[in-house]
């Protein structure tokens, strides 16, 4: 390939100074890598390589955007006809102007010719020219020789895309030689899916809908869409208060993309074929057990397809690359031949005798589908298991069936509860009735108790229908105990009861009920001892023994962690339970990384946790003063807990969210909140309930109606102590002294010498300052708040240090105090803490600040009038002027003002 190419008049390729490369994390620096090596590198071009479906084309297209419309492009797009034709990909694109040519010279010659008049200034190619070969697998050889003499001896670069494993003629060769840099396109992430699905949505993706479409389709673009188009046609894709919500998809694809997948299917042999389909027909297979059903070359074509992976753990399985394909191959395989695939499959596996419980699930469903036969206990066990993983319809289906007297109740309950799973409560709360109606034995009856709590739990009089229940069982069946069998109706019953009081805020009784159940010797159930750990650890952590539940929520994730943990269902909220006592403990860095960690939560649950997730995250915030990132998860969440809350959070996201909002100074959307939290029909979690209630409390007194939502911060302090709430009274304290009720000080400070937190000293130190009111205390304290990471309160801390300077005379130390305030107000531009005000608000003179301190101290106008011998009318007067310029509108709201802001509790 010797000849001479003549390229003189294309434009050479500006240059540009190449950065340093780090890790390549995202498709986004991926473009800008190509981009700098395209215009400023010494090779001559990149080789982008990945799996079908992975971006490389819609990759293809960023470069191209990013380089820009004064690069020339050409493009050759190779296909497996014109593959069989000599120089046929290079012959489609030039033989438009010169016909087609057959000798390797003149099509050569032609090539180069296009170059050169593309790259021609008159043509518009002033930054370079790019030659774009698609699909370089279906390249034929005389082609892939001539674009590489092109490449070689001109000015243009390339742009090559190719699958995985293909290679062979020359421009492959071009990568091995070191002439082009290869950049490898693996599945995306759910960071990238999140961005991907935005940008094609057009507006924000809950977390937890990126996550599971990032499952689903395996990170492959193709898929992703394919399941977006599915999802919308179902209505299952829904803007929910301008957040893209997922409910329950079913990994149904679009019309696209099954025509896509048939294309997939049909490049693959027969043999081949049958392990697709027993895949998606069986679900996850051991390797062992798909050795025996077909040969080791079979499987590796699969592979090689990447239709089909390999997934290593305890037990090596065989399972579909993209798990959202499985419905839609089960759909084009005909009831014959899946009864027959059903007989090998069955001959050579027992999913029940290895305890595989997704495949036992899997295996009556296909069963069922074939038209066999299934004995009641076996559809009673898969219903039990498809509940456990969330598998809801399966549930529902397979529960329905049951048609046996013995085994009547517990398949009732297990009905109800994938109707609660579903979102049909109506439907819940008959088949709980019905089931408990029916059951005759012990046994049964926990089903439908437990399906009655959950099908009930939101209902306002809750409390009272449960003790109905329990005493009806009582009377039935006997009293129950945590000692003997753990497995046996009287420990079960004791779990329940220990749910229901943790969902009632009896937290003592959880404490001693989950002590004893956990103490039996017979407990070995790894699902039932994380569901009991992790009701102790939100009990201990709500008591305020931070110490002690953060200790339990290190075990609740160890016992997590263990591979094939059997309940995935008691996962969600165990997990929930740990990352909240961590986040209450102000182990902040390691909550974070818990709850963004969403490979934690199994495919089933992924969406129906997300709601939890985006909370978590959303208190954590709230309390370090992030309110702007606060308000970011609080969005998604209140979107995932409209449609589920099983575990009654609900009203602690909107209290929350409202504070959030008054802070941020937006009022009517703070005010959209409170009235939505006023609207709800349904109960909450007691703890949880009042912290959303406290929350609310201090966005009312936020927004100006002081006196109401001081008034119910002190009701709610005075009850979670009686009730010994520690945790959510110290929280309370902590609003009641942001909002400027200095009341709650003296306790503020006992609580914070009480939980062992790991910011205990600094919630003493802060607390102490805020009691003494001395300037040097509060200036130190918001050094110390801003290096725990409290922006807010040490933001706050410096207003109040600025004040206290300021009215001893300290002109220096108030400015220095007002410099740091500056500075950390611009990182947080447009909160509106009422402490601000004692810097923000006009001072008062010497007069009004001493009428204002008699008006604290509870002294009528004339009582001041008399102390201070002046008129009635002067006093009034001094009012007067006091509400215009403090923006206020009685003298309660005046007493508060004064009380927080000029230290004046009583009058001399």
């Amino acid at each position: 390939m010797g000849a001479s190419l003549d390229f003189s008049g294309v434009a050479p390729w500006p240059a540009v100074r190449l950065g340093n490369k780090g890790g390549r994390v995202s498709r986004r620096s991926m473009v800008a890598d190509i981009v700098q090596e395209l215009r400023g590198g010494t090779g001559h071009g990149v080789f982008l390589v990945g799996p079908h479906g992975v971006g490389k084309t819609w990759l293809v297209g960023q470069v191209l955007a990013a380089l820009g419309t004064d690069v020339a492009v050409i493009r050759l797009s190779p296909s497996a006809a014109l593959s069989r034709i000599p120089f046929g990909a290079v012959n489609a694109r030039i033989s438009t102007t010169t016909g087609p040519h057959d000798d390797f010279y003149s099509v050569l010659a032609a090539l180069a010719e296009q170059v050169v008049m593309a790259g021609r200034p008159a043509s518009g190619g002033t930054g370079g020219v790019v030659l774009v070969v698609d699909n370089a697998g279906q390249l034929d050889a005389d082609s892939a020789a001539v674009i590489a003499q092109v490449v070689l001896d001109g000015p243009a670069k390339l742009i090559l895309v190719d699958h995985l494993g293909a290679g062979g003629h020359a421009l492959h060769q071009l990568w091995r030689d070191g002439v082009l840099v290869r950049h490898e396109l693996g599945p995306l992430v759910a960071g990238e899916i999140q961005g991907l699905m935005e940008q094609i949505l057009g507006g924000k993706v809950a977390g937890a809908a990126a996550s599971y479409m990032a499952q689903r389709s395996g990170g492959n673009v193709g898929v992703l869409k394919g399941l977006l188009a599915g999802a919308l046609e179902q209505g299952t894709l829904r803007d929910i208060d301008d957040v893209w919500t997922l409910d329950h998809p079913g990994d149904h694809l679009g019309a696209e993309s099954k025509d896509f997948l048939r294309m997939d299917l049909g490049a693959v042999g027969a043999a081949s074929r049958r392990i697709v389909d027993i895949l998606a027909l069986a679900g996850p297979l051991p390797l062992d057990t798909v050795l025996r059903l077909c040969s080791a070359d079979e499987l590796d074509e699969v592979q090689q397809s990447e239709i089909a992976t390999i997934t290593l753990g305890r037990q090596v399985m065989v399972q579909l690359a993209r798990p959202a394909y499985g419905a839609a191959i089960r759909e084009l395989v005909p009831v014959g031949r899946s009864r027959a695939l059903r007989a090998e499959v069955a001959a050579v596996f027992d999913p029940v005798a290895l305890d595989l419980h997704d495949a036992i699930i899997s295996d009556v469903a296909w069963r069922l589908d074939c038209g066999h036969t299934v004995d009641d206990e076996l559809l009673l066990r898969a219903a039990t298991l498809a509940n456990w993983h969330m598998r809801t319809s399966d549930a529902l289906r397979i529960s329905g069936l049951v048609d046996s007297g013995p085994l009547q109740a517990a398949a009732l309950a297990q009905q109800s509860l994938a109707a609660f799973y579903s979102l049909d409560l109506p439907l819940s709360r008959t088949l709980a009735a019905r089931s408990m109606a029916l059951a005759d034995n012990a046994a049964a009856a926990v089903d439908a108790l437990e399906a009655f709590f959950r099908s009930n739990g939101s209902e306002p009089a809750f409390g009272l229908l449960f003790d109905e229940a329990l005493a009806d069982f009582h009377r039935r069946f006997g009293p129950t105990s945590p000692d003997g069998d753990a497995a046996s109706p009287g420990y079960r019953v004791e779990i329940v009861q220990a749910l229901v009081d943790l969902s009632l805020g009896r937290l003592a009784a959880v404490v001693g009920r989950t002590e004893a159940l956990l103490a039996n010797p017979a407990l070995a159930d790894k699902g039932l001892m994380a569901q009991l750990m992790g009701m102790r650890c939100e009990a201990l952590s709500a008591l305020g023994r931070s110490d002690e539940a953060v200790a339990m929520a290190g075990m609740v994730l160890a016992l997590l962690d263990e591979a094939n943990f059997p309940r995935p269902d008691i996962s969600v909220l165990a997990y929930a339970r740990a990352c909240a006592a961590i986040i209450h403990h102000d182990d902040w860095a390691l909550a974070a990384r818990l709850l963004e960690d969403a490979g934690t939560v199994h495919h089933s649950l992924i969406l129906p946790s997300g709601g939890l997730r985006h909370m978590g995250l959303a208190m954590m915030f709230t309390r370090m003063g992030r309110i702007d990132e606060a308000l970011v998860q609080l969005r998604p969440c209140l979107s995932a807990l409209a449609e589920f809350d099983p575990w009654l959070v609900r009203s602690a996201a909107f209290g929350i969210s409202a504070y959030c909002l008054a802070l941020r100074g937006d009022d009517a959307a703070a005010r959209q909140r409170l009235d939505e939290l006023a609207g709800m029909s349904t109960r909450g979690n007691a703890v949880y309930a009042l912290e959303g209630a406290a929350y609310a409390s201090a966005a009312e007194a936020i927004m100006g109606d002081s006196t109401t939502g001081v008034d119910e911060l002190r009701r709610i302090l005075a009850y979670c102590h009686d009730q010994g709430f520690v945790r959510t009274e110290f929280t309370v304290a902590m609003l009641m002294v942001r909002v400027g009720d200095p009341s709650a000080v003296d306790r503020m400070l006992e609580l914070a010498e009480a939980i062992p937190t790991l910011h205990r000293g600094f919630y003493v130190a802060y607390s102490q300052a805020m009691a003494a009111q001395k300037g040097e205390l509060l200036e130190e304290a918001s050094v110390a708040a801003a290096a725990y990471g409290f922006d807010l309160l040490a933001a706050e801390l410096a207003a109040c240090a600025q004040d206290r300077f300021l009215h001893r005379g300290q002109q220096q130390r108030s400015r220095k105090a007002a410099a740091a305030l500056a500075a950390i107000r611009d990182r947080m531009p447009g909160i509106v803490s009422p402490m601000f005000t004692a810097v923000d608000r006009p001072e008062l003179t010497r007069r009004e600040a001493e009428i204002a301190r008699f008006v604290a101290a509870g002294h009528s106008n004339h009582d001041i009038a008399d102390r201070l011998q002046v008129s009635l009318r002067t006093v009034e007067g001094h009012l007067y002027r006091m509400f215009i310029k403090l923006d206020i509108k009685s003298r309660d709201e005046l007493a508060l003002i004064t009380r927080s802001l000029l230290g004046a509790g009583t009058s001399t």
